[in-house]
C-alpha cells in the first residue's frame, strides 16, 4: 500500500528518514532557489506533522547522520544548526563564515560533520566539542558541488565544477597535500562513494552528454559506465547496492544496467523497464523507482515489475526506509 501525505504547497527539495519512522522535510518555492525556514517532521505511520518549526535563517540543504539521530541544516548565512531531528528544538549552531552553504555531510561515525559553501570553503566540525578542526577551511579554486566522508571521519572527498583536479580527497588528521584526481569533463555534477571508498562514482557532462564512471583513487582509472551508447546515453541517477558489489544506473531510453563494482565486467540490461530515481532496496535482490509518476519495483531475478495503481503529480523522487519496508517520494504538488 502507498500512503499520500500533502503537507505543503511548496516544492520539496530535502527529505530523509530518521529515526522513530519520521520523515524530515524541507520545502520551498516551486521553481526557485531551495531556500526555507520551515523544518517538518511527518510521523509516516499516522500522517502527523509531529514538529513544525521556524529556523529563523533561509536554509539551502540539510543533512541526517546515519543513526538517524542528528538532523544538520545549512542556511544562507552561513550558519550550521544541528538539531536532534525528532523534536527539531534547542539547535547547536556552527559558524562556517559568511556566505550561503551549499553542502553538508556528516561522517559515518557521527563525530565529525563537513560544510561546503557558496565561496568555496569547506568547514569542519568535531560535533562532540562543537570546534573547528581545521585552523583554516579548505579552500579551493571552483565552486563544490559534492563533500562527503570516505571511511570514518578521516577523509573527506570533494567534487568541484573545474576541468582539472577535479576530484580531490582530504586527509583530515594530516597536513599533507590532497590527492587530486581529474575526470575529463566539461562540467562535474556529482561524486559520490558507495561501500568500496577506494571507488568514487562521478556524474560528468562531456562533449555536452550527461555521463557516469567510476574513477579508481588508486590507479586514477576512470571506467565510463554507459560506453556502448554514450553517443544517445542521459542518466536519471546511480545507486550502490547494499553490499557494494554492484552498481544500478536507469537512464532515458528504457534500460536499466546492472553494473558489477569490479572494473572487468560486463554489465546486465534490462530492456523496457523504465524508472527514474532508482534506489535499491536493502535486501539487494530489488530495486525501486519512479515510471509515469507511479512508484514501481523491479525484481532483478526475474526482470519483472510490479507497481501500484494511484498516479502521483510529478512526484519523481524517492526514498526508502533503512529497514526496506517503506518508499517516499517527493516533489512539486
Amino acid at each position: 500500500r502507498v500512503a499520500f501525505h500533502d503537507v505543503t504547497k511548496e516544492e520539496v527539495y530535502f527529505l530523509d528518514f530518521a529515526r522513530g519512522g519520521t520523515l524530515i522535510i524541507l520545502s520551498g518555492p516551486k521553481g526557485g532557489e531551495p531556500a526555507s525556514d520551515l523544518i517538518m517532521a511527518l510521523n509516516v505511520q499516522t500522517g502527523e506533522i509531529t514538529s513544525q518549526i521556524n529556523a529563523r535563517e533561509k536554509l539551502r540543504c540539510a543533512a541526517v547522520s546515519a543513526n538517524g539521530e542528528l538532523l544538520a541544516t545549512g542556511g544562507v548565512e552561513g550558519t550550521i544548526q544541528l538539531r536532534k531531528n525528532v523534536n527539531l528544538v534547542l539547535p547547536v549552531k556552527f559558524d562556517a563564515g559568511q556566505h550561503p552553504i551549499s553542502r553538508i555531510a556528516f561522517s559515518p561515525d557521527g563525530e565529525r560533520l563537513a560544510a561546503a559553501n557558496s565561496d568555496n570553503e569547506i568547514h569542519v566540525f568535531e560535533i562532540g566539542s562543537g570546534r573547528a578542526l581545521l585552523p583554516e577551511p579548505i579552500r579551493l579554486p571552483a565552486p563544490i558541488v559534492d563533500v562527503s566522508f570516505l571511511d570514518g571521519s578521516q577523509r573527506l572527498l570533494v567534487g568541484i565544477n573545474a576541468s582539472s583536479d577535479n576530484v580531490q580527497v582530504f586527509d583530515l588528521d594530516k597536513a599533507d597535500a590532497p590527492l587530486s584526481l581529474t575526470v575529463p569533463a566539461s562540467s562535474l555534477n556529482a561524486a559520490q562513494t558507495g561501500a568500496n571508498p577506494e571507488i568514487v562514482t562521478v556524474r560528468y557532462t562531456h562533449s555536452g552528454i550527461k555521463q557516469h564512471g567510476d574513477l579508481s583513487l588508486k590507479t586514477g582509472e576512470l571506467r565510463e559506465l554507459s560506453p556502448k551508447f554514450a553517443g544517445a546515453m542521459s542518466y536519471w541517477n546511480i545507486t550502490w547496492s547494499p553490499s557494494g558489489d554492484a552498481i544500478a544506473l536507469s537512464d532515458r531510453t528504457m534500460r536499466i544496467h546492472i553494473f558489477p563494482s569490479s572494473f572487468d565486467h560486463p554489465a546486465e540490461n534490462f530492456e523496457g523497464i523504465h524508472l527514474a530515481d532508482v534506489r535499491w532496496i536493502p535486501d539487494g535482490k530489488r530495486l525501486a523507482g519512479t515510471h509515469d509518476n507511479l512508484p514501481r519495483i523491479l525484481e532483478l531475478d526475474s526482470g519483472n515489475e510490479g507497481g501500484v495503481v494511484k498516479p502521483i503529480t510529478m512526484r519523481r523522487n524517492l526514498d526508502i526506509s533503512p529497514d526496506g519496508r517503506l518508499i517516499a517520494l517527493y516533489g512539486a504538488g
